[in-house]
């Protein structure tokens, strides 16, 4: 009896290796994997390139074309899901909105909607530093003409302003001050409505979101420093500084959002960070030289070139971007007009316009799409001291600040040749300095 007992038992710890013992199907001894299903959904409106797809902040997914996308890797049975944008589409600039992409799995999921359209202009906001005022304007589609309809009380001599890709909150700048204020946008007026502020150190002036609106990144003094952005409130949080070199001027980011370049002045050469994906921070990639007393830099729509304003030489540097570094390498250097201040590219990748406000124009090239070098289309003349040039999402009008008379004036482009065409000009307030076109 003993040994039929022990020989059962041995039987029982052999059979283990293939099925459950004591029972039917479904036992404790049996372990079924489980099961991935696909995430996906359909993308329509898409126009230009660039769009890219999340799930809870990884497994990106670009995305080239309208129609159905599925996400590579597959998810269990019960686990949740979050679809987002990381990167909005450009050549030309669209946004990107998301409904129904946020659930838990139980199948296969296909009914995640992405919608991609091109922005109009709506409101413009220009910032004033003798006044301490943003004043809100509406903006004409026919005409690109604006319309000014709020005064908003700013304080500490606002420096710059910027929108959130969303369209949900504006910031500014505020140089004496020492601080960045947040605001809600009304979607149908606008308007500006207080939502909070952060202290900055010395002198901030100038200001960049990153194209996926997790984060910002301030100058001020030699610092540079990365917040991340709140997206239910758009408050701000510092999560580190880096030291950046000497008298910066503007900062810029790569349409993909992986790289900072900052306009050393100081040193005459454009510094490179590349973004931490996950927290937003800094580490430093490099630099390379620019020409004289570098003002401003920007990176093309496309992410393959990188421009900077040289105003102590009267020129503008070409740089050749690598996407996997952000290093740059020099393209050269061509004349523009008397101390280049500001500059902005079209949507589109094939213009860039630059203001001198020495001279008081506004030079207009053409982007080479091979090689990044730019070919001079001829000037315009714009109003006194423009400081400040900025292309409107839509990419039918440019917009320039002129401090010495207090204006901004009102072209627009021809989307054939990159040529302008003056239409106008608006009061502005006290010494404007900065703006941002809100399109929706």
């Amino acid at each position: 009896m003993r040994s039929r007992t022990l020989g059962g038992a041995l039987l029982c710890i052999s059979a283990l290796f293939f099925a459950g013992c004591g029972g039917g199907g479904g036992g404790s001894g049996t372990t079924n994997p489980p099961a991935n299903f696909t995430l996906g959904g359909t993308v329509t409106g898409l126009a230009g390139s660039g769009l890219v797809l999340q799930n809870k902040g990884g497994n990106d997914l670009p995305v080239s074309a309208n129609g159905n996308f599925s996400f590579t890797a597959g998810l269990a049975n019960g686990a949740s899901y979050d679809v987002t944008i990381k990167s909005h589409p450009n050549l030309p600039k669209q946004i990107c909105s998301v409904s129904g992409g946020s659930g838990t799995i139980g199948g296969a999921v296909s009914n995640v909607a992405v919608s991609c359209t091109t922005p109009t202009p709506r409101f413009a906001y220009v910032a004033n530093i003798v006044g301490n005022t943003v004043l809100t304007y509406d903006v004409n589609t026919g005409n690109g003409w604006l319309t000014a309809k709020h005064s908003l009380s700013a304080g500490g001599a606002p420096r710059a302003v910027a929108v959130a890709p969303n369209g949900k909150f504006a910031y500014v700048v505020q140089n004496t001050g020492q601080s960045v204020s947040w605001y809600g946008v009304d979607a149908g007026t606008g308007f500006l409505s207080f939502a909070g502020k952060i202290n900055t150190g010395f002198q901030p002036t100038s200001f960049a979101i990153e194209p996926g609106g997790k984060f910002a990144y301030l100058v001020h003094g030699n610092q540079l420093s990365a917040y991340s952005i709140h997206a239910s409130t758009g408050a701000l949080a510092l999560v580190g500084s880096v030291d950046a070199g000497t008298a910066l001027g503007t900062v810029a980011i790569d349409p993909g959002g992986k790289f900072v370049y900052a306009a050393n002045n100081g040193g005459n050469a454009v510094s490179i960070y590349a973004i931490n994906g996950s927290t937003g921070a800094l580490s430093a990639a490099g630099s390379v030289g620019a020409g004289s007393f570098p003002s401003s830099v920007i990176v093309d729509p496309s992410g393959k070139y990188a421009y900077a304003t040289d105003s102590g030489s009267d020129e503008v540097s070409m740089y050749a971007v690598n996407s996997s570094t952000g290093g740059l390498t020099a393209i050269g250097k061509i004349g523009a007009g008397m101390s280049p201040s500001s500059l902005a590219a079209d949507p589109s990748g094939k213009y860039v316009y630059v203001a001198n406000v020495g001279s008081d124009t506004v030079s207009v090239y053409a982007i080479n799409a091979g090689t990044g070098a730019l070919t001079p289309l001829g000037l315009v003349n714009a109003g006194w001291k423009p400081v400040a040039v900025s292309v409107e999402p839509s990419g039918k009008f440019v917009y320039v600040l002129n401090q010495g008379d207090n204006s901004v004036s009102v072209y627009s482009i021809n989307a054939g040749t990159g040529a302008l065409t003056f239409t106008g000009n608006m009061v502005a307030g006290s010494a404007p300095v900065a703006m941002a076109v809100l399109g929706q």
